[in-house]
């Protein structure tokens, strides 16, 4: 598929009244649920075979947010839409009644579906990110306390990352499962979803280590308290550290576009033991 547009959205689960009540697109298949790496991800296609939108939401393993890719082809046109939605926890838990979820982008577009079966996606969804969670060590209390997430940056701005002649850049991504402390520093780093280069790994944990900056999370007192925080990194969006200008660049494979990986096995790093 070429020409892919890009767009950022908002959701809406009830359309505003200004805008016109689209058609909901009927599924031509079943929800699936897939573990990857580090995430539990939730896909079911919809419309005609000449006109298809394929649905992938991955909640995070632990903040619940949900992001969405809304995938739009129409047989006979060069290109196709990849729309990206967030969605928070709270919001994901109400579209599970028996009313179509609708979906608002940015620029005004309603995107519609049937909720038949969602549930009982979002439950199976539930279990894959409680089986993560374990893997990683992490307990449902410490995320539960969490009234506010950590945010900040994770300071690659600049860094150039290590040029590795074995990375295809096939998957074009790496997982890294922080842990944020009290005070906003990144206590630990694990990674959970391998770039397919461990030198590559490595080398962005260790500099989210030293560079990241967090506002820490908070319980629902207002205390600062440690936390966790799943972070994906686009190696796309690095630059390439050569360490001799006469080596040639590594060979780079096709970039991946959508986020859904289904060849991935579940892996379970050490568990991670914030300062």
């Amino acid at each position: 598929m070429t020409g892919l547009a890009f767009s950022t959205a908002i959701v809406s689960l009830l359309a505003a009244p200004a805008l016109a009540q689209p058609e909901v697109l009927t599924p031509t298949g079943q929800w699936r649920v897939t573990t990857t790496d580090s995430r539990c991800v939730m896909a079911r296609q919809f419309g005609s075979r000449d006109a298809r939108t394929t649905v992938a939401i991955a909640p995070d393993v632990v903040s619940g947010e949900a992001a969405v890719a809304l995938s739009q082809v129409t047989v006979g046109k060069s290109d196709g839409r990849v729309t990206r939605v967030l969605i928070p926890a709270s919001k994901l838990a109400t579209m599970t009644s028996d009313a179509p979820i609708t979906l608002e982008t940015k620029n005004g577009q309603l995107v519609a579906f049937t909720s038949d079966g969602f549930a009982d996606a979002l439950k199976a969804s539930d279990t894959c990110r409680t089986n993560l969670r374990q893997a990683w060590g992490i307990d449902d209390a410490s995320v539960a306390q969490v009234a506010v997430l950590a945010t900040g940056k994770l300071g690659l701005d600049y860094w150039e990352r290590p040029a590795d002649p074995s990375y295809d850049g096939t998957l074009n991504v790496v997982s890294l499962l922080l842990a944020v402390d009290a005070e906003g520093r990144v206590a630990d780093c694990r990674v959970v979803g391998s770039s397919g280069s461990g030198k590559i790994d490595r080398a962005t944990c260790t500099e989210v280590t030293n560079r990241a900056v967090f506002h820490p999370a908070k319980n629902s007192a207002g205390d600062a308290i440690k936390s966790w925080s799943l972070q994906r990194v686009r190696l796309e969006n690095l630059r390439i550290n050569f360490p001799d200008p006469r080596d040639p660049p590594p060979s780079v494979g096709p970039i991946s576009v959508g986020w859904v990986n289904t060849s991935s096995a579940l892996s379970a790093p050490s568990a991670p033991s914030p300062r």
